[in-house]
């Protein structure tokens, strides 16, 4: 999949372009990325000279506020691919949380959350090479879908996670994992390394679970029903992508 543009927002008041974020600029760099708007914040010099060693042009859009549907609204006209949001570890702390809450409901570009953490235990610049996909077959879970499959060249393996919060009889179990066995299918079909699961218990805990089990770079779910707790899935690992 190509992205040629990406929309970069932080809640810091100065372009945080640490490490960590290069390593996943560089991932989109190598995906036709060839310039990076920053939102209501300006790079340093040196931040610009780097980018354009990757050949990566940047634009800043000033006057505007840091709210969803400014930060829409500025992604539509300029015709990105992805926005990158930058912002705490701990988004139980970040008054931020608020507005990327309201961007996962009303945006129609996939949101990539970032943690400002540049420890090398989180970081991985191969970003979807080991991917965890939550799904529950709902529209927005099948559009997740549809989107990982663009980045197939660049993961080595998917692992397909679905979370039961309830007692199934056996007649559901049997269609819950035939579900799982079409997913799995055409992600083999694409060339990816697949393999699906069945996880038990609250959703949230047990996408983490999954996560550390199968030591995943990041987490990508369809935003359908699971607003409520990107910020716990967000504080238990450095990434988290929302379709």
């Amino acid at each position: 999949m190509k992205v040629s543009k990406l929309l970069y927002v932080t809640d810091r008041n100065v372009c945080d372009l640490s490490s960590c974020v290069m390593d996943r600029i560089s991932f989109f760099n190598g995906k036709g990325c060839n310039q990076i708007i920053f939102f209501k914040v300006n790079p340093s010099q040196e931040q610009v000279k780097t980018l354009s060693q990757l050949s990566i042009n940047a634009k800043v859009l000033t006057d505007h506020e840091l709210s969803p549907e400014d930060i829409v609204a500025a992604a539509g006209r300029e015709n990105v691919s992805l926005i990158m949001i930058n912002t705490d570890d701990d988004p139980e702390q970040s008054a931020f949380a608020s507005v990327i809450k309201r961007l996962m409901q009303i945006s129609p570009i996939p949101l990539l959350v970032t943690k400002k953490s540049d420890s090398a235990e989180t970081v991985d610049k191969r970003l979807f090479t080991h991917t965890i996909f939550a799904t529950d077959w709902s529209p927005s879970s099948q559009k997740a879908l549809r989107y990982l499959l663009g980045y197939k060249e660049a993961m080595k393996t998917l692992e397909v996670v679905h979370v039961i919060n309830d007692k199934l009889t056996v007649k559901d179990m049997r269609e819950l994992k035939e579900r799982l066995v079409e997913t799995r299918k055409i992600c083999l079909d694409e060339g990816i390394d697949a393999e699906a699961h069945i996880y038990a218990g609250k959703t949230c805990e047990e996408i983490v679970r999954a996560a550390r089990e199968y030591r995943g770079t990041i987490i990508t779910l369809g935003t359908g029903g699971k607003k409520s707790f990107w910020k716990t899935l967000f504080k238990e690992h450095p990434l988290l992508n929302i379709i």
